[in-house]
C-alpha cells in the first residue's frame, strides 16, 4: 500500500469521489487483492495483460463475498525506511 491509502481509499475515491480514512475491513480487502493479483502472475500471467484494476477490484469482491480467499491476520501499520531513520514498522 502506498502513503496515500492511509490518507483515503483509493477505490471510495475512485468509485464515490470522497474521501474516507481507512477501516480494518479495508486493509483485509487491499491484502486479499494483493494475494489475488500474486497468485494469478503465478499461474496465469498472461491473464494479467487484459485485466482492468475494475476487473481486479470486481474479482476481489467476488472471492471475498464466496469465501475463496481471506486473512487470518491483517494489520495496518507504516514503515519508515529512509536515510536518516532506522528501519521500524509502527
Amino acid at each position: 500500500m502506498t502513503a496515500a491509502h492511509v490518507v483515503s481509499d483509493p477505490y471510495d475515491l475512485r468509485y464515490q469521489g470522497e474521501l474516507r480514512k481507512m477501516e480494518q475491513s479495508d486493509i483485509e480487502w487491499y491484502v486479499a487483492q494483493g494475494a489475488i493479483y500474486l497468485v494469478l502472475q503465478e499461474t496465469d500471467p498472461d491473464v494479467l495483460k487484459d485485466l482492468t484494476q475494475e476487473d481486479l477490484d470486481d474479482l476481489t469482491n467476488e472471492a471475498l463475498s464466496s469465501g475463496s480467499v481471506g486473512g487470518e491476520k491483517c494489520q495496518f501499520g507504516y514503515l519508515c525506511n529512509r536515510w536518516g531513520f532506522p528501519r521500524k514498522h509502527v
